[in-house]
């Protein structure tokens, strides 16, 4: 039998959880990372954002994990971690659909949004293929002093309150095989979907909290031909964009839903739909593929996309459906466990806020820890991170449910979207600033910030039509925070990135 003692039992090794065993190592504590699977993996979770990199950037310095440094910027990236594939991001991208019909770009470009995330290559983001980059963050944890222990199947966790025990937790199980028993001070859930505490804890969900209402269904590709060639074949004039619109997180929008696609620099590309299930419920009579093959079809610019491509992962040849992907736990933490924040709640993939959430409570609960030695602070710090991270979580899902509600009126959507940028784009300013440290994710603590944004929600939901006198108020609201200028209506849906 295998029998180990940590203070800190993290308890998945994707990214967030790799990256938070290596904080609280820095910080002094026995951190032991135990993992169901092994790497490599196939993940979801891939695509980076301004806020992501500053926060990986800062964690890195303040950590001393300088492996991590050239991964904050696609030029670095490049240059230092070559074996590493990653995908190019430049921005956003937006583009209607209409059912049965193909993509036309319109005169106005009133059905298509581009948002630039970088001035150029060197400084831009990047879609990180997870198998790869989960890998790398495990292969730095020896050099950190910090266990992995995978391939581990867990039988039952005990929880003993800490007052009357030096330990919290027991977790007993099998290691190929072997029994293994786990002794901790402290447990981190960062094993996302899988809600490992949530489950043991029976912590209550708060699901019936959330707006957002959307299902999966997705896989890895070989052979998409990229967005712009299929606009080129099709006689759209790109020539104004100001980023090539497939280096991006490319979203294909429609009534009741969207599609994602992420192209990475070895021929993969993911992607998958995001579907309201109110609207689109799943076909019982039909396999994953099927429907896949069902939704290629309704859209011939997609299809035309796709004609050429074959899944590959998870499994060759499947597509992976799924039920409802919001989840929401809103106790994120006590004093003796914490939830990573998308393992207390997700909301969608739309506009790529999960990594950089999880970044944000890794840089959170690192700022916890600090505080470890004083009981009555550490617990003021957990509460406090258990609130934040349910206040981010309910204001991704206002931001995101916003967009859901008009996907089939898209010069509204692009209104919503607004939000959301301006949130994104006014934080990333707080941040270089160093201004930041009290407004949360995406400002979400920020009570004048949110009444702000609120009013321009409200006033986008009420109006019928778009008309430029509603673009002009909602400017109005959102402009003590928007140094970006959006919203400008000459700049016709294609924002050039303006840094703070």
């Amino acid at each position: 039998m295998s029998e180990h003692t940590c203070d800190v039992l993290v308890v998945g090794s994707g990214f967030g959880g790799s990256l938070m065993a290596m904080v609280l190592a820095k910080l002094g504590f026995r951190s032991l990372v135990v993992e169901r699977g092994n790497h490599p993996r196939f993940a979801l979770g891939e695509s980076s954002t301004p806020l992501a990199n500053l926060v990986l950037e800062q964690l890195a310095t303040t950590y001393d994990i300088p492996e991590l440094l050239p991964c904050c910027q696609y030029g670095t990236w490049k240059r230092d971690r070559p074996e590493l594939v990653c995908g190019l991001k430049r921005g956003f991208s937006y583009f209607e659909h209409q059912a049965h019909q193909p993509f036309r770009v319109l005169s106005d470009r009133s059905n298509q949004l581009l948002v630039a995330a970088s001035n150029s290559e060197e400084d831009a983001d990047t879609h990180w293929l997870r198998s790869d980059f989960d890998q790398y963050l495990v292969s730095l944890l020896p050099s950190r002093g910090v266990q992995l222990l995978d391939r581990v199947n867990v039988d039952s966790l005990e929880h003993i309150a800490p007052q009357y025990s030096g330990t919290c937790w027991t977790l007993r199980g099998t290691r190929c095989d072997e029994p293994l028993t786990l002794h901790a001070r402290f447990m981190i859930d960062a094993s996302g979907s899988d809600g490992f505490l949530a489950r043991h804890l029976a912590l209550p969900s708060s699901l019936g909290d959330l707006k957002t209402y959307s299902r999966g269904l997705f896989s890895h590709f070989h052979g998409v031909h990229s967005w712009q060639s299929i606009l080129a074949a099709g006689g759209n004039d790109t020539s104004d964009h100001t980023f090539p619109c497939n280096a991006a997180a490319l979203h294909h929008v429609f009534k009741g839903g969207w599609m994602y696609l992420l192209e990475f620099e070895n021929g993969v590309t993911s992607a998958g739909f995001s579907l309201d299930p109110r609207l689109h419920p799943q076909p019982s009579s039909m396999s994953p593929e099927e429907e896949w093959r069902q939704w290629l079809n309704r859209f011939p610019s997609i299809a035309e996309q796709f004609a050429d491509a074959e899944p590959i992962a998870p499994a060759p040849g499947n597509i992976v459906r799924t039920g409802r992907l919001q989840r929401f736990v809103s106790q994120a933490a006590d004093t003796d466990w914490a939830l990573l924040p998308t393992t207390a709640g997700i909301i969608d993939a739309l506009h790529s806020s999960g990594n950089a959430h999880t970044l944000y409570g890794i840089e959170r609960l690192g700022r916890a820890f600090s505080q470890y030695g004083n009981t009555l602070r550490f617990h003021a710090a957990l509460h406090e991170y258990a609130e934040t991270t349910a206040c981010e979580i309910k204001f991704i899902d206002e931001l995101v449910a916003g967009c859901y509600k008009h996907f089939e009126r898209f010069p509204k959507m692009v209104l919503a979207s607004m939000c959301y940028f301006v949130a994104a784009h006014s934080l990333e300013g707080l941040r270089r600033s160093g201004l930041a440290a009290d407004t949360g994710f995406l400002r979400a603590t920020d009570r004048a910030f949110r009444k702000r944004i609120r009013k321009a929600r409200f006033l986008i939901d009420q109006q019928e039509n778009t008309s430029r006198d509603v673009t002009a108020a909602v400017a109005t609201l959102l402009a003590p925070d928007n140094s970006a200028g959006f919203l400008n209506a000459d700049r016709r849906n294609n924002y050039p990135y303006q840094a703070e």
